[in-house]
């Protein structure tokens, strides 16, 4: 990011903090439900849902750039099922934003060069081939992800590793860090959490007390061993200890960060549970700024999730996330 960019994200930072202003400065945006994953913990894949057109989604970054957004995660369901992803990428990239990708890998060795605008591809993956397999429903899951990676490494595009953690590979943590080092790169670990969007939970996939705790002194001993490789602050790791019920704190969802679905609803972030046809849809409002203001408010137990809870620790006066939030923006 220049200079110029760090200064008004700061600026924006404060304005939201200290002024109680709204300004879309991270969004994810999930282009489509449509997935060849299979994972275990989602089944977001078999949840039919209208997508935005190509021309639909280029007024809608028409109108965060002007907002001020600085970094779009690009994510699904698989967003490489998108014909158009690569020209979203470019004209994201032209806007001033900073465009990235959440991908099991799929299809990334043969789009590559549409995809050179791409700051940053975070690749999936929870372990080994057969922890893979046995997480994503595919047996082809491990192949997908180290192929992107070497694709992506030889093409110059920056990557890192994203792990989502289950009681399957409770013990893959260690092999991911590795991984990470392998590459010269990093690996998120995410705990598991309840989103409302189609998707059915298998309470089977959850670990243990016991075994949360054992997660956790493993991903504080490789955070500590391995601090630039282990994408979670350590504030973060300290937060997530205590899941499923975190500790109480003010979360600025749809204040500095929002979710767009592949319709086009906009909602503070993907744990708000709203029948359909209650959330705010940029086409029915006509704007994205109109779907934006009006948002609903709501409060959840808490999450896990590295971009937004490392945003929420910084605007909380929590400054030991700074570096952390820096990697997001």
């Amino acid at each position: 990011m220049k200079l110029k960019q760090k200064i008004e994200t700061i600026a924006d930072l404060a304005k939201i903090r200290f002024l109680g202003q709204k300004i879309p400065v991270a969004v994810r945006w999930n282009l489509t439900n449509k997935c060849p994953s299979r994972c275990t913990y989602c089944t977001l894949w078999k949840t039919p849902v209208s997508e935005l057109k190509t021309e639909q989604i280029f007024r809608a970054l028409d109108e965060l750039a002007k907002m001020g957004t600085k970094t779009i995660s690009y994510s699904g369901g698989e967003p490489l099922l998108r014909d158009d992803i690569g020209r979203i990428v470019s004209y994201t990239k032209k806007k001033g934003i900073s465009p990235s990708m959440n991908s099991n890998g799929f299809g990334f060795t043969k789009r590559v060069k549409e995809l050179r605008d791409l700051d940053l591809i975070k690749i999936s993956l929870d372990g080994p081939a057969k922890v893979a397999a046995l997480t994503r429903g595919r047996k082809e899951a491990y192949s997908w992800a180290i192929k992107a990676a070497e694709t992506a490494k030889g093409a110059g595009i920056r990557f890192s590793f994203a792990t989502t953690i289950t009681r399957f590979n409770k013990d893959s943590l260690p092999y991911m860090a590795n991984l990470a080092i392998k590459y010269g790169t990093m690996v998120a670990f995410q705990p598991l959490k309840t989103i409302y969007r189609g998707v059915k939970w298998n309470s089977k996939v959850y670990p243990s007390k016991s075994e949360w705790k054992k997660i956790m002194r493993v991903l504080r001993s490789l955070k500590r061993n391995y601090p630039e490789n282990v994408r979670n602050s350590d504030l973060l790791i300290s937060y997530i200890a205590n899941w499923p019920n975190y500790e109480k704190l003010r979360c600025f969802a749809g204040k500095v960060f929002c979710i767009i679905d592949p319709n086009g609803d906009v909602l503070p972030c993907d744990r708000v549970d709203l029948p359909m046809g209650a959330k705010p849809n940029l086409v029915k409002m006509g704007s994205f700024r109109a779907a934006f203001e009006k948002m609903p408010v709501f409060s959840c137990s808490g999450c896990g999730f590295c971009g937004a809870m490392e945003l929420n620790f910084l605007l909380n006066g929590k400054w030991r996330g700074l570096k952390e939030a820096g990697k997001l923006v």
